[in-house]
């Protein structure tokens, strides 16, 4: 029996008999165990947890622990998701590339008139990566279909 269970907390989150059926999963954020402990049986109800040594039911406490865990997970996939519409998606990155090129060019006018250093768009390009990845701006924007 295999387990796929969140990395973040240890909710259990699905069982299979069948070898690999987790094998795309994303290994940052999910762990698969296969044939663990399970004192309170394999069923999935009630919730069950992976404490690090078996899979077992889980508390009140982290039943409702595990929504949060989601959420922050969630963020995680969110912030990787805009990384990579910034770098590397193939119609985002020239428009947010040449942004940030007139952006650089006015605050560097802006900066010489007081005397001070030039910003490198590597570096500002680097901070606002560095700035997705801190969450700063989580949930400001939200999609509508």
């Amino acid at each position: 029996m295999q387990y796929l269970y969140r990395l973040n907390g240890g909710e259990v989150l699905s069982a299979s008999t069948d070898a690999g059926t987790y094998d795309k999963r994303d290994t940052a954020l999910f762990g698969v165990l296969t044939d663990p402990a399970t004192p309170d049986g394999p069923s999935l109800k009630p919730p069950k947890v992976w404490d690090g040594q078996a899979v077992r039911n889980a508390t009140l406490e982290e039943s409702l622990a595990a929504v949060d865990k989601a959420l922050e997970d969630q963020k995680v996939v969110e912030r990787a998701r805009a990384k990579s519409l910034l770098t590397d998606n193939p119609v985002w990155k020239p428009a947010f590339m040449s942004l940030l090129n007139v952006v650089v060019i006015e605050l560097n006018n802006i900066r010489k008139a007081a005397g001070l250093p030039d910003l490198v768009e590597a570096k500002v390009l680097e901070d606002v990566l560095a700035t997705v990845d801190l969450g700063t701006y989580d949930g400001l924007v939200t999609e509508t279909k």
